[in-house]
Parts: structure tokens; C-alpha cells; sequence
């Protein structure tokens, strides 16, 4: 029988065989992450490893509509240019035949160690498993596997997704679980990473923060405790929407103390968000840019899914977490465009005939003191017929920041945003990355972020602003057309 090197080798033979050129495909992203071939969702293992950046990521190197769930790996050296490495994990033995689902990594005596979650059996059992890297390319299964073998008592089948960390000499782990309808984390300590011990619930649903809870994840930062998770089973306009937890982790007793909920992005493309701590000790956040139960019209192309551009993650004095692009990104930056004072009144169109493509970086800042519109913002993908846009709206009245996608092509209609709150600030600055099928906004300095999936034609590219109800004041645009994240592709 193959052993698992040979069953990941195998994958990896696949996946490669089956690329498809991403020059090509009028959606295949030109600066995010996709896999080579076939389906892509969570980020896995995100770890800063002898000076690399490592991301895994939940794989089907077979067919873009998913299934059994492999590991995939990419590394970079700067966060803007990455490589594809061999597929890490693969099913190959009885507690993970069914796939290798998500989880974390970590170094320890300069090995890489992969947790993640194993599922086998009818009805599917969800266990802990371990694999390690001396080289952080080739793993090995431990035979001590499952090291948590079956849920706590608190929690249900649904029971997965290990966070890992190292605290005052002590490994702690925290499963993402459920028990009568309400999402539960449960958290575990070990002295070694193989024998692991259950401490209890250390944070729970009032019944109104989801039913499930998945992917989560733990870190410090600011002073505070912060745990990420992704909640399923809420209700209205944030359902999915991961959230941020800030407050302070008890390790004697094993509870985190609650003390802000945040949402992390008010789109409906943004899920399964994971952390790690980049060579300056700034906490780097990426995020899977899809969602589940969505129409994917690129599956008709050989694939599915993509991350997010890595995200800076701060805590700033009144307690909110803001997300801002990693400085990195501009690395890919070329051909700079820039407009200055511009008046944009209603009904009028054309303002920025020069600014044309599918894969951009855009900073507009808007004059807030003098302005009389309602409602005003950019336009992109635009197409010559004004059949096709996507809008990017402030609605002063509101005070909502929002994305119109119900003319964006194939996929998903619908509006989505969020309140943003300017306080006094006399400007608003929008700053966007646009890149084919996927569009990311930034409000407000990170202050709310709205990610979407987008399927234009091929040839609506156009860029414009827009005003309703009265004019507004451009101060400053930047734009910038971005290069590839793969540059030997």
C-alpha cells in the first residue's frame, strides 16, 4: 500500500498536469491566490518558517466542485510573490480517508508541525491528527495519530479545525464545536503536542452568534487576547461574516473573558480568516474569498475559489480591529495614474476615460465638508453599453459603505456594506483592489472592509465616479494596474 509521501506525490503529479494557464481565463485572478487546478477554500497553516511565509490551504487537486479535501502549499519571501509547492497533505490513512480538513501549523525544535482535521467513518468521525517537516515541504503522518480522537463531551460530531499555540511553556488548542444549537470552542493543553488534555468550553454562543463555529483562531495583540472564528447559522445581513473576539484568555481555568465582538468583513465573499505573525511582528491576516452555497461560474473553467491579498490586522486605542493592505502588495504596483481636484456632479459620466482594466489598485479620497450628494463613489468594470458595472456607493444619509453588485455579470447579485462611522473627519478615503473576478474595498483606513466575487465580461473595464443628489469633491486619485503574485506563470 502507498504511504502518504507517495499519495501526496501522486496529487501533486495531477495538479500539475491538469494547470490551466491563468493568462487565459478572463476570471482567473492575476495577484491573489488560486490553486494550479480544481477547488480551493480555508488557509491553513499559515506560519513564518526560516524566513518564508508558508500558506496551506484546503485542496481537490481533482474537481473545482470539491470534495475529498488534500492540503496544498504555497511559500514567499515577501507576501506578494508566491510559489507553488508539492501538495502536503493527502488522505492515506483510515482516520482521514474521507480528507484532510483544516487547521494550523507550528514550529517547534526546528521541525513544522501540521495539525489538522482528519475525517473517516459513517456517520464521519472528526479527529485531530499530526503531521511534521523537517524540511517544511515533505510531511510525515505520526503514528501517535488521532492525538484527540473523538469530540469532548461538551461539544458534538461537528468538531474541528485546531488552532495551536504556546503559552508559558504550555501547548494549548482550541476545536471549533457545537452542543444544542449553540457554537462552541473548546480548548485542550499539552506539554509535548502529542498527548493533549481537555480543559472545557472556553467560549460559547448566547444563541444569537451562530450554531457552529469553525476556523478559529488565537493570538495577542495590543494588549488584548483576540479570538478569530467563523459562525454558521446566523441570521440577516451578517450571516457567515467572521468575527473577532477581543478580551483576555484565563488559562487557569480555561475560559477567554469576552469583552468586544467585531465583524471582520462586511462582504459576503470572506470566510475562514487565519493569522500569523510576519518578520516585523505584525499579525498578517489572509481570508478564503468565496462563499459557500454561491454560484462560481470559474468552476466552468477548472477551478474554484481564491485568498484574499494579505491584510495588516491593528488594534487601535478605542478598541477596533482594522484591516489595511499589507505594504507588500505594493510591490506589484506599476503604471501610476493620478487625478486631482476633480468636481463630480450628478448625472454626468466619463470622469476618468484614461483609468481601464481588470486588475487595479485604487485610493480616492473624497471631500466631505462641502459635499451635497447623497450618495456618490466610484464605478468599476464598467462596460461600453452601461450594461455592465459594479459601484462602489457612501450614502451619506445612511452612512453606509457599500458594494452594488447587481450588474457585476454572471454570479450573485445583491448590495452588501456596512455603517461606517467618520465622526468629524471632513474626507473619506476608499482605497480598492480590483482583480477580475474579485473586488476588495477598504473604508476609512481598514475601519470596514466589503470583499465580493465578481464576473464581468471580459471587455467591461472601465473606471468612472459618480454623485447623486448634489455634487462632490474628488481631492486625490491614485491608481495603479498590478502585476502577477506568480511571476514565472
Amino acid at each position: 500500500m502507498p504511504d502518504h509521501e507517495e499519495i501526496a506525490a501522486e496529487a501533486t503529479k495531477r495538479l500539475t498536469k491538469k494547470q490551466r494557464g491563468f493568462r487565459q481565463d478572463p476570471y482567473r485572478p492575476v495577484y491573489h491566490i488560486t490553486a494550479p487546478y480544481g477547488w480551493m477554500n480555508d488557509p491553513n497553516g499559515l506560519i513564518h518558517y526560516r524566513g518564508e511565509y508558508h500558506l496551506f490551504y484546503q485542496l481537490n487537486p481533482d474537481d473545482p466542485a470539491g470534495g475529498i479535501k488534500h492540503w496544498g502549499h504555497l511559500k514567499s519571501r515577501d507576501l506578494a510573490h508566491w510559489e507553488h509547492l508539492p501538495v502536503a497533505l493527502a488522505p492515506s490513512e483510515p482516520y482521514d480517508a474521507a480528507g484532510c480538513w483544516s487547521g494550523t501549523a507550528v514550529a517547534h525544535h526546528g521541525k513544522l508541525y501540521l495539525f489538522y482535521t482528519g475525517v473517516a467513518g459513517d456517520p464521519p468521525v472528526q479527529s485531530v491528527n499530526v503531521a511534521v517537516s523537517s524540511d517544511g515541504i515533505h510531511f510525515e503522518k505520526h503514528p501517535s495519530n488521532p492525538v484527540v480522537p473523538a469530540p469532548p463531551p461538551d461539544g458534538s460530531l461537528d468538531c474541528r479545525d485546531p488552532k495551536v499555540w504556546l503559552h508559558n511553556g504550555v501547548w494549548y488548542m482550541l476545536l471549533g464545536t457545537a452542543q444544542k444549537g449553540r457554537g462552541k470552542l473548546a480548548l485542550y493543553r499539552s506539554l509535548d503536542l502529542l498527548h493533549w488534555t481537555y480543559m472545557g468550553i472556553a467560549l460559547e454562543s448566547d444563541g444569537n452568534q451562530g450554531a457552529m463555529w469553525e476556523c478559529p483562531d488565537f493570538f495577542h495583540l495590543g494588549g488584548k487576547d483576540v479570538v478569530l472564528l467563523s459562525p454558521i447559522g446566523v441570521a440577516g445581513e451578517v450571516q457567515g461574516s467572521p468575527v473577532a473576539v477581543t478580551g483576555q484568555m484565563d488559562y487557569t481555568a480555561g475560559r477567554f473573558i469576552p469583552e468586544r465582538w467585531q465583524i471582520l468583513d462586511w462582504g459576503p465573499s470572506f470566510y475562514a480568516p487565519q493569522t500569523w505573525w510576519d518578520g516585523q511582528r505584525r499579525r498578517i491576516l489572509m481570508g478564503w474569498m468565496e462563499k459557500w452555497g454561491a454560484p462560481m461560474p470559474s468552476q466552468q473553467h477548472g477551478w474554484a475559489g481564491a485568498m484574499t491579498i494579505p491584510r495588516v490586522m491593528d488594534l487601535l486605542p478605542d478598541g477596533t480591529i482594522v484591516l489595511q493592505p499589507a505594504p507588500a502588495v505594493s510591490g506589484l504596483r506599476y503604471q501610476h495614474c493620478r487625478w486631482v481636484g476633480l468636481q463630480v456632479d450628478p448625472d454626468t459620466h466619463g470622469y476618468l476615460p484614461e483609468l481601464r482594466g481588470d486588475a487595479l489598485e485604487i485610493i480616492a479620497t473624497f471631500d466631505l465638508a462641502g459635499c451635497t450628494a447623497s450618495r456618490f463613489g466610484l464605478k468599476l468594470r464598467c462596460s461600453l453599453d452601461g450594461r455592465e458595472e459594479t459601484v462602489v456607493a457612501y450614502d451619506r444619509n445612511t452612512g453606509r459603505l457599500e458594494v452594488d453588485r447587481s450588474r457585476s455579470g454572471a454570479g450573485d447579485g445583491g448590495t452588501y456594506g456596512g455603517v461606517l462611522k467618520l465622526g468629524r473627519r471632513d474626507r473619506l478615503q476608499i482605497r480598492l483592489f480590483l482583480d477580475r473576478s474579485s473586488l476588495e474595498v477598504f473604508g476609512d483606513h481598514g475601519r470596514i472592509n466589503i470583499t465580493q466575487r465578481i464576473y464581468p465580461s471580459p471587455d467591461s473595464l472601465g473606471t468612472d465616479l459618480f454623485a447623486e443628489g448634489g455634487s462632490v469633491r474628488l481631492i486625490h486619485l491614485d491608481a495603479w494596474r498590478l502585476g502577477s503574485a506568480f511571476p514565472e506563470e
